[in-house]
């Protein structure tokens, strides 16, 4: 009988959110925020499987081959001994092998050495060096010598019993590795040296070592869960001699694989990071499939805890699965596309989710699939096999959905192709698709005024009338356009947002249910002008958003404008202390959590300023004596 390669797990779909937006302010109008019920229950799964049966060509096993013995007594406790003596299950390379394990029990798997070094014997060996007196001794020494490369992962763990109400984690397994065929499978860490062994981690554990002529014996030890928590666990173990089946890429905080690039009540967008920064190789890229699959956990319910590093749980256990396939579960709450928007234009792929629940934080797992020789398949079915589907998954990220609904992310914008945000909505007013379509077309009705102006410069001319020769016309329509679509689709926050950076707006005005912000609150912002209206008049009339917060755009972008535009233009950009300032520009701080202000590409991710998706920038500023108007 075949083993499942996971024991099946029943999940309840998370609540979706209608379309329309209410508007509210979370202060003032409680939300019912009704917690999901994941129907997550590791209880009647059924009788573990029996092991994988395995066909003739792995060779005739014998006693002598599998031997048995008394296990030392290891730190898994004494009820070890006495255990029944296991014999060793061949597997394949590149295959991964799935088992059941009860809690303090054990699987023992073998890589025979035909499968490791072909079928090329011993005995077969001395024969031909008695043959031609020694001359293929060396050959065989290096032929009988190679790298082993161990890996199993945790598909399931037993069930999670609640203690005063809070969850407690399985603990995690162990996995052992011996070439003697005297000892055969290692029963506990008192019999294999500190480098055969190795505890799993989120999941996941990996050994590498050198095998010289001989089989290759794997354990994974389970330890006493008795009386703690119920079930059994299911791993996967393969075996390899180019490189890990299973890998886990531990990138640091500030380098991760895919950001997080905003979110609202009940939709969240997330992008990969520049698959080139290539020009040349954009187009080849983008022809081919996806390379990146995502799994998403409700932090409320952590269905992945202690295997975040591990596939085979993620398919089975994940609250939202965009699988290659389209197949996982949940798959409808997300969009998955490969884009080139975005600052420099170069090709990532990008998940865009939609009802999720509100104020909810998430947990999100990038994994890239290849195939066995370890480049990206691309998840082309002709390339890539169930067989050979080797994988590398990547540090988490979390992601949070607001409270209120004010705010509204958009993106696929045609004009204003890299706004990727959440913006001021206006409650069921306009819905998603319908806001970006109104905030693109305001936009680009304000860029054909500059246009106009632009027909004013002669920007075809020879290099001694032009106006510059470092920029030139299409550099100042380029930085125009960035900076305009900052400053007419402004980046908004709740009202309720701790974000210290961001400024109140519209504080004056009803939110759309009707209420309004409390008299005291109203008064002491209303002396200051910049917090009774948005920041376009467009907004307050088109959309009503009701009072919320706006992420300021960064100050280089005004900068940007009046370096690359041409004098004659009169642009001017306030500085720092000047009136005017505090209310249209914000600065950026390195070394802060939180997003300080916008810019086209910035991730809410915390990245490390060499590698974010936006170019490194060196902000200058300008004195402008005389400006025929500012860029506020």
């Amino acid at each position: 009988m075949r083993l499942n390669p996971w024991l099946a797990v029943s999940f309840a779909a998370i609540l979706t959110t209608p379309p329309a937006i209410v508007a509210q302010a979370a202060e003032l109008v409680p939300f019912d925020a009704t917690p999901l019920d994941t129907g997550l229950n590791h209880q009647g799964l059924g009788e573990p499987q029996l092991a994988p049966s395995y066909g003739d060509d792995l060779g005739e096993r014998s006693d002598d081959a599998f031997p048995s013995y008394e296990p030392d007594i290891g730190p898994f406790g004494r009820s070890i001994v006495g255990r029944a003596a296991v014999s060793g299950v061949p597997i394949r390379l590149e295959q991964p092998s799935p088992q059941n394990i009860q809690p303090n029990g054990s699987t023992c798997l073998v890589v025979l050495k035909d499968t490791i070094f072909g079928t090329s014997s011993s005995s077969s060996s001395r024969r031909r060096d008695v043959q031609d007196g020694g001359k293929h001794e060396d050959h065989e020494r290096r032929a009988t010598n190679k790298t082993i490369y161990l890996s199993s992962t945790t598909c399931l763990m037993p069930g999670l019993t609640d203690v005063n109400g809070k969850s407690k984690q399985a603990p995690q397994l162990q996995l052992l590795a011996s070439t003697s065929e005297s000892t055969g499978c290692p029963t506990s860490t008192n019999d294999v040296d500190d480098d055969m062994w190795v505890s799993f981690d989120e999941g996941m554990a990996t050994l590498s070592f050198n095998v010289s002529d001989s089989p290759v014996y794997i354990s994974v030890l389970a330890p006493n869960t008795s009386g703690q928590f119920s079930d059994i666990y299911n791993v996967e173990v393969a075996a390899s001699t180019d490189s890990y089946y299973h890998s886990y890429d531990e990138n640091s905080d500030s380098d991760k694989a895919v950001l997080w690039m905003d979110s609202d009540s009940s939709a969240a967008l997330l992008v990969s990071r520049n698959l080139t920064l290539d020009p040349s190789k954009t187009q080849e890229i983008m022809n081919q499939s996806a390379p990146y699959e995502l799994y998403v956990e409700n932090d409320a319910y952590p269905s992945l805890k202690g295997m975040r590093r591990s596939l085979c749980a993620m398919q089975g256990q994940a609250l939202i699965s965009a699988n290659r396939a389209n197949t996982g579960r949940q798959n409808q709450l997300v969009h998955t596309t490969m884009t080139t928007r975005g600052t420099g234009g170069f090709p990532k792929q990008q998940f865009y989710f939609e009802g999720l629940n509100r104020t909810s934080v998430y947990t999100a797992i990038l994994v890239q699939v290849s195939n066995s020789s370890g480049s990206v398949s691309g998840f082309d079915e002709r390339q890539t096999s169930d067989a050979n589907r080797r994988y590398t998954v990547f540090s988490p990220i979390q992601f949070r959905t607001l409270s209120g609904t004010t705010c509204k992310i958009i993106t696929d914008l045609d004009f204003c192709t890299d706004t990727q945000y959440a913006v001021p909505g206006g409650g069921d007013k306009v819905n998603g698709s319908a806001l970006a379509t109104l905030y693109d077309n305001y936009a680009r009705d304000m860029y054909g005024n500059f246009e106009k102006a632009m027909m004013q410069v002669a920007c075809e001319t020879d290099a001694t009338s032009r106006y510059s020769l470092a920029r030139g016309c299409d550099d100042c329509k380029e930085a125009y356009k960035r900076w305009l679509c900052n400053v007419a689709i402004p980046r908004c926050e709740d009202y309720t947002s701790s974000n210290e950076f961001a400024y109140e707006r519209n504080v004056g005005q009803p939110f759309p249910n009707g209420t309004l912000l409390p008299e005291s609150e109203r008064e002491a912002l209303s002396k200051t002008p910049g917090h009774n209206s948005s920041r376009n008049a467009f907004i307050d009339s088109a959309v009503s958003p009701g009072p919320y917060k706006e992420i300021l755009p960064c100050e280089e972008l005004c900068y940007e404008v009046v370096q690359s535009c041409p004098a004659v233009l009169g642009l001017g950009c306030p500085r720092p202390g000047m009136v005017g300032f505090e209310a249209s520009y914000g600065q950026r701080l390195d070394d802060n959590s939180l997003v300080t202000c916008n810019y086209p590409g910035q991730p809410r991710t915390k990245v490390a300023g060499a590698v974010t998706l936006v170019p490194s920038l060196v902000t200058t500023i300008l004195s402008v004596s005389v400006a025929v108007f500012a860029l506020v």
